[in-house]
């Protein structure tokens, strides 16, 4: 599927988490555009079954589709929330990254800001760029 570095080390159930895969938010952006545009090297239906796992709002001007992630690797904390936004016959994709010391993560208060940031920064921008409310 092209996704990032390739590298599946780390085991079936957590390469994605603290394995050996490596991926930009560009390369993220590619593998949605792809997703969405169907040319993806998986069935139609299993791609159809993603879109629609992917929805987090529906509304009748705009659909929000996207998907968190959180990982760790080399004493850091990575938080995404990628996805892409369907209005008025537009698309617009986005890739949010965060990152910090998974130290600062010690205190509940600081891994429940972090854990909100991955979708509130990127919902915020989407919202200042009138894109999606």
């Amino acid at each position: 599927a092209d996704y990032g570095n390739h590298d599946m080390s780390g085991g079936i159930d957590q390469f994605w988490l603290d394995g050996g895969l490596r991926i930009s938010p560009a390369q993220q952006i590619n593998f949605l555009q792809r997703l969405r545009d169907n040319k993806l090297p998986f069935l139609q239906r299993s791609m159809d079954i993603v879109k629609k796992v992917m929805v987090m709002t529906d509304s009748s001007d705009a659909v929000l589709r996207g998907k968190t992630g959180w990982g760790g690797q080399d004493g850091q904390d990575i938080g995404w929330f990628v996805g892409y936004v369907e209005r008025g016959g537009q698309v617009y994709y986005f890739a949010n990254c965060v990152q910090i010391a998974s130290s600062e993560l010690e205190k509940v208060e600081r891994a429940i800001q972090f854990d909100q940031s991955r979708k509130g920064i990127a919902l915020a921008i989407l919202k200042d760029l009138q894109i999606f409310e």
